[in-house]
């Protein structure tokens, strides 16, 4: 149980992050426009980092929804 209060603090703040960074136009710098292929290689680790903390924070928000008693 206490993992999953951790993960929950470290999605919370990457994704607080990202939208205080976003918000702020801080995250400008590393704006990218243009094929995948030609992607510098922080645009190709960033990215599936990002969707892959939103889904995680996600999953942990439904976990918490549904009750789990069996």
């Amino acid at each position: 149980m206490k993992i999953k209060i951790l993960w929950g603090y470290i999605y919370t703040g990457l994704l607080l992050f990202i939208v205080l960074g976003s918000a702020t136009d801080a995250l400008e710098a590393y704006t990218y426009s243009g094929s995948w292929e030609a992607a510098p290689m922080h645009i190709k680790v960033g990215l599936p980092t990002i969707m892959f903390t939103m889904f995680g924070f996600f999953a942990l928000m439904l976990a918490d929804f549904f009750p789990t008693e069996t």
